[in-house]
């Protein structure tokens, strides 16, 4: 029996909160091997395929801690998110990103391995405006709109989003829709 390509699927929450996304690692364990990556918040319950690795990174919290934490802490843990991240996609031939924080997270990582990883980016929540400079958020989402060209396919859930993204991303490329469907 042959070994399946190994990608790695990366988002900064816990994927379980999530069914869309845990469903789509479900198809897309069909195909490949997935080493998914994600925090270690809130209490985990979904059950993966044999052929994903979960990977739950940094200490356990609530997302109220999280949210608590100071603008210095949350930076340090995105910091080490993102370098323990890296350590775990070496071997991965594509990297699968969910939102903004994802995003940003597989393209420094590229950076740390020193090698480009084709990255295909899904994003589903929109921010209007972008947040304080001074907050995390802030930040990362204007590395997306910095980085945002970077990816392989850039993929939304519907026309709207689609059109206001690229028009305030400055998107070079026409997204790919993909409409969000729950497991049945």
């Amino acid at each position: 029996m042959s070994k399946k390509q190994r990608i790695g699927v990366i988002l900064y929450t816990n994927p379980d909160y999530y069914p869309v996304t845990a469903h789509a690692v479900e198809l897309l364990s069909k195909k490949f091997d997935v080493t998914l990556i994600g925090r270690n918040q809130e209490p985990t319950f979904w059950s993966y395929p044999d052929n994903v690795s979960v990977l739950r990174l940094g200490e356990y919290s609530s997302v109220k801690e999280k949210e608590k934490q100071s603008r210095k802490t949350k930076l340090v843990e995105y910091y080490r998110f993102i370098r323990d991240s890296a350590r775990h996609l070496q071997d991965v031939s594509l990297i699968y990103a969910y939102d903004s924080f994802g995003y940003v997270a597989a393209y420094l990582c590229q950076g740390l391995l020193h090698k480009r990883i084709k990255i295909v980016y899904q994003n589903h929540e929109l921010s209007e405006n972008l947040p304080s400079l001074l907050s995390l958020s802030g930040f990362v989402e204007r590395l997306e709109r910095r980085w945002i060209n970077k990816a392989e396919i850039v993929i939304l859930p519907d026309e709207d989003r689609a059109s206001y993204f690229t028009k305030v991303n400055a998107l070079t490329q026409s997204p790919m829709i993909v409409t969000n469907f729950p497991p049945r």
